[in-house]
């Protein structure tokens, strides 16, 4: 009998240890993936801000998605097109761009992030230092992240 209760407390216990080990492993998994979706979100939003930077016409046109809507802080809305020609033209230029308290959520192929820029800017001619809370939409398309909205509020002193 003794070694019937061991045997069966062996089994019993070998039996748990795989479905700890897979409980573990799709865990880590969902980690990973989930870990890895907000890693690539911060590399293309890194991208983003250097394409606005040089004013990469084709780093651009990859990053955005074309349904596009990009709130300014003064309360203009672009368009793809329009954004990326602004940018391109040189009638809006990014001089610098820093970025602080960048937050990202995401929920499946949706992420949301909000960020502080300080950036000084050359806009139609006029230089300035402007100091904005952004809020991106992103979403995830054929597996690249696509920026599909942005506003931008002025931030207070």
């Amino acid at each position: 009998r003794a070694w019937n209760d061991l045997v069966s407390s062996t089994c019993e216990s070998v039996a748990m240890k795989k479905i700890l080990a897979l409980f573990l492993g799709c865990f880590s998994l969902l980690f990973a993936t989930g870990q890895s979706k907000h890693l690539s979100l911060d590399s293309a939003v890194d991208r983003l801000h250097r394409a606005m930077l040089i004013a990469d016409a084709q780093q651009l046109d990859r990053l955005i998605s074309d349904s596009l809507t990009y709130g300014h802080s003064g309360g203009m809305i672009e368009g793809k097109q329009s954004f990326i020609q602004h940018l391109i033209s040189g009638e809006s230029d990014f001089i610098t761009l820093e970025v602080s308290d960048q937050h990202a959520t995401i929920l499946k192929d949706v992420a949301w992030m909000r960020l502080n820029m300080l950036a000084e800017v050359i806009d139609k001619g006029s230089r300035m230092n402007v100091r904005l809370k952004i809020l991106y939409v992103w979403v995830l398309q054929k597996g690249q992240w696509k920026l599909l909205a942005r506003q931008a509020v002025k931030m207070t002193p």
